[in-house]
């Protein structure tokens, strides 16, 4: 978990450090704050389900693993069309290209160390 706490710090610096840009075509595109927000909260439910047993997100009887695996392949499929869309120059604000990219690096590697806990946490279930 503490490596989840690390890339929550870095998303919400990057995100307040953005808002505070007064180049406002740095500013970052809805169509992106909202699919990143979708992938903020499954990394929340992630999170709590890792904390509940109760699903926390998804089929009542989905298991948590499978949850997750589903949020960090829809983020993996929400970066290769972002990564495509700053290739072809048609970001709505591309002047945040790097913001983009490094929440896009921020959340892949907080799913990454959610996977990780749902991992450690599975084994210590069956033990």
């Amino acid at each position: 978990m503490r490596g989840v706490s690390i890339q929550v710090r870095g998303i919400a610096r990057t995100l307040a450090d953005s808002a505070h840009d007064h180049h406002v075509d740095h500013h970052l595109g809805h169509r992106f704050l909202d699919q990143y927000a979708e992938t903020l909260q499954l990394a929340g439910a992630a999170v709590q389900a890792c904390a509940e047993p109760a699903p926390a997100i998804g089929a009542p009887g989905t298991p948590p693993d499978e949850r997750l695996r589903g949020a960090i392949d829809g983020t993996l499929a929400w970066h290769d069309t972002m990564t495509d869309m700053i290739a072809r120059g048609t970001l709505a604000k591309p002047g945040a290209w790097h913001t983009y990219g490094s929440l896009m690096t921020d959340a892949e590697r907080l799913l990454a160390d959610l996977q990780i806990v749902a991992r450690v946490a599975k084994a210590q279930a069956e033990h």
